[in-house]
């Protein structure tokens, strides 16, 4: 196994607007309280089998910034990749600007960002990687928590496991951390560019082993919120940032040492899954508004002209699409027993749990928002009661609900590609 990587800012220069949280937000950067960073790990095995993992502290990525991307590395490194697969892991940070340009009213891209700063410096950090790569090797461990996140939605399913991925080279030596939690911590009245907890989580690693690269990775955190935030929404601090991290990172720390590394072959793929759509809903503004106030249990007196104002733009734009499917970029890169599995949407703690359930002989790392950003993909009792994830969530996409059968056809999609990979 070669392994090479390397490190760029990609911090936005200027104030920007920031993206999440939804409904117009209007959130313009004050301040920048950590740098944002895109930091690849180039592979290549010894039968010349080769790809890229390449993490960003960045809300979403869409499929223009990747294929830029991709077109740019190639040209740099004059074809190196020869059709291996670039994975792109957006860490879904809330504190940060857009990679992608089909939002609606959950916060602008910024052409000159993208052209300027993001795609050109996630090339120089792959480009840079594959400069650097030598013989190395890549080992897996997990350690178990308690009372670090939560499932905002009430569902017992949660995945509290923290992984730790370690590749040693002779030039250099990185660690993954990959934890299913969504980057929330600042909420949504914050105006500061922030990695949230990852940078955090970054720092701790950069501390205490020494290593010349931290790279993060979220994982099924559809669902899935840090702790803290459940009884101190818009309330926590920087210092509850800083908190979180830390114990993640300790948690990395204490399990390094035990990590046994291992030169393994390389396999990868990557494929596109359709999802279908409601192609029958029609958005009306004043029943998305009934269901909202009931979901939420809101009085009459209760404020919703921000919702109401959104629901006013969206409908013409919603009732309009003809669009039948989505289609979801699922990339895979299995190193030995190791499978990094990125999906293009936000899925929940339960999907992520019975992919890894179906291969226990291997180590599934699953990370969302990778490749893509098309939305979230919920289980199917999601739809039971009109739920923000299997409702209104898809109009920021600027398309209709998805059918509730599309989890159980990404699942086994999935399933079946990873099957497909290993065998």
């Amino acid at each position: 196994m070669r392994i090479g990587v390397d490190s760029t800012d990609i911090t936005p220069r200027q104030p920007i607007e920031l993206v999440g949280y939804g409904y117009f937000p209007h959130r313009q950067s004050e301040s920048v309280e950590s740098p944002l960073v895109a930091t690849a790990m180039a592979l290549e095995d010894n039968s010349g089998q080769k790809a890229v993992l390449c993490t960003v502290d960045i809300h979403s990525v869409d499929k223009y910034v990747v294929n830029s991307v991709r077109e740019a590395v190639e040209e740099a490194s004059e074809g190196y990749l020869e059709g291996g697969p670039v994975l792109v892991n957006a860490s879904h940070t809330h504190s940060g600007p857009s990679g992608h340009a089909g939002f609606l009213g959950i916060g602008k891209h910024n052409s000159d960002y993208l052209e300027q700063t993001l795609i050109p410096n996630v090339t120089k950090s792959i480009v840079s990687a594959i400069d650097s790569i030598s013989d190395g090797e890549i080992g897996i461990k997990r350690a178990s928590s308690e009372g670090l996140n939560y499932n905002r939605t009430g569902a017992e399913t949660i995945d509290r496991r923290i992984t730790a991925i370690r590749a040693d080279s002779e030039a250099m030596n990185a660690v993954i951390a990959h934890f299913a939690c969504h980057p929330v911590i600042y909420g949504s009245s914050s105006s500061v560019i922030s990695s949230d907890y990852p940078g955090a989580v970054r720092q701790t690693l950069r501390d205490g082993l020494q290593t010349d690269y931290q790279l993060w990775a979220t994982g099924a955190a559809g669902d899935i919120d840090p702790a803290v935030n459940k009884d101190r929404k818009n309330k926590t601090t920087q210092a509850d940032v800083v908190a979180l991290g830390k114990a993640i990172g300790d948690q990395i720390i204490d399990i390094y040492p035990d990590i046994n590394l291992g030169d393994d072959t390389l396999h990868a793929s990557q494929t596109e899954i359709e999802l279908p759509v409601d192609t029958a809903f029609e958005l009306k503004p004043v029943h998305e508004i009934e269901l909202y106030r009931e979901a939420r249990k809101l009085s009459k007196d209760h404020d919703l002209a921000q919702f109401r104002h959104f629901l006013e733009i969206a409908a013409p734009i919603i009732n309009g699409t003809t669009t039948e499917t989505i289609s979801v970029p699922v990339t895979l890169i299995a190193i030995g027993k190791t499978v990094f599995a990125g999906l293009g949407v936000e899925i929940y703690s339960e999907t992520g749990t019975a992919i890894e359930k179906e291969h226990p002989e291997l180590e599934i790392v699953t990370m969302m928002t990778s490749n893509e950003h098309q939305g979230y993909v919920p289980p199917v009792h999601e739809y039971e009661d009109a739920a923000y994830a299997a409702r209104s969530s898809a109009f920021f996409f600027r398309r209709k609900p998805l059918l509730p059968s599309s989890e159980e056809i990404l699942r086994n999609n999935v399933n079946q590609a990873i099957s497909n990979l290993v065998a």
